[in-house]
């Protein structure tokens, strides 16, 4: 082998060595560890599954009275890893019908909407017909700037109350989800950008 295809070889060697190791990128990525899935099956039967090797997710609702008010209640601590004085707790609750109604009000509304359509089926608005939505193979937002974060654990319980169109039900609890997990930093060899990050771009 002549010596200028030995550094020909050589560096090609060195470039898709150096190739891989500057398309590797550092991300935060949330994956549950456990978790236990209740949904009522009078008003709603719902199922979630996700892919641990990447950020895949499926969720499938359906519907089965139509509902005319629709509340998510969400409780949740998170833990840094190597040092537990990171404590964040919440507490809160928000409307799936205002959610919904904000495609009309405005344009970053509609566009996240229509990303979210991309991947299933979603309700127009409220009051929620019966039917099947969901999404499916979406990709969780990830993003470098997440690496600078610590490491974490969470525990969250999520909560879906909904008020019926015809009354037979008032308030009730429908879905009662319990996750743990974590957060923990890791190598991937390519970041797929975030919804928000596409707006600039989109909007402008």
């Amino acid at each position: 082998m002549s010596l200028v295809m030995d550094i020909t070889l050589l560096t090609t060697i060195l470039l898709l060595f150096f190739t891989i190791l500057g398309s590797a990128e550092k991300i935060l990525r949330y994956m549950p560890t456990e978790f236990k899935l209740w949904s009522d099956n009078i008003v709603l039967n719902y199922s979630f599954a996700m892919d641990k090797n990447v950020p895949y997710v499926n969720v499938t609702a359906k519907v089965l009275q139509e509902i005319k008010q629709l509340d998510i209640h969400s409780t949740g601590d998170i833990i840094g890893k190597k040092d537990p004085s990171y404590f964040f707790s919440y507490n809160t609750t928000y409307s799936i019908c205002e959610l919904l109604a904000w495609k009309s009000a405005s344009p970053i509304g509609m566009f996240i909407f229509q990303y979210m359509k991309e991947y299933g089926n979603l309700p127009d608005g409220c009051p929620i017909p019966k039917g099947e939505y969901g999404f499916h193979n979406i990709w969780l937002p990830e993003d470098p700037l997440t690496a600078t974060l610590p490491e974490i654990t969470f525990d969250v319980n999520i909560q879906a109350i909904a008020t019926t169109v015809d009354g037979s039900a008032v308030n009730k609890l429908i879905l009662n989800d319990f996750w743990k997990g974590e957060g923990t930093i890791i190598d991937v060899p390519a970041v797929k950008k975030s919804v928000l990050s596409l707006i600039p771009k989109t909007m402008g």
